[in-house]
């Protein structure tokens, strides 16, 4: 078994490193599930079947997902460590968005499994 020793200083200067990731990650995220929202609900009429808005509804939980990156760099560059009761407040709505899109995804799929194999004439 091994086991790891690292202080929380350490721990917080490693993390540095990956804010910029998540950073891009937050605004890729915004932007294009944002544009998948705004052409499924706005501009195409074609756009408005069952799948499309399933998929579109993901995106808003993609979205919701994403939520959970600035609070994560804000306690990195403040080297804060919060209570476990506080992180899960803090992370209840990221968290659930991300469940959320995991059984919309299953949807989808059921969708377009029935969509395929019983098509319409």
């Amino acid at each position: 078994m091994v086991t790891w020793s690292l202080s929380a200083s350490t721990a917080f200067a490693i993390q540095r490193y990956l804010y910029p990731y998540l950073m891009a990650a937050l605004v890729v995220g915004l932007f294009s599930n944002g544009l998948i929202i705004l052409v499924t609900y706005n501009r195409t009429k074609g756009l408005r079947r069952p799948c499309n808005i399933l998929i579109a509804i993901q995106a808003a939980m993609d979205i919701l997902t994403t939520f959970g990156h600035p609070p994560f760099v804000y306690y990195i560059f403040t080297e804060t460590l919060i209570p476990f009761s506080e992180c899960y407040w803090i992370q209840f709505l990221p968290c659930s968005g991300m469940n959320i899109t995991t059984a919309l995804m299953f949807s989808i799929g059921l969708d377009r499994y029935f969509s395929l194999k019983y098509p319409m004439k």
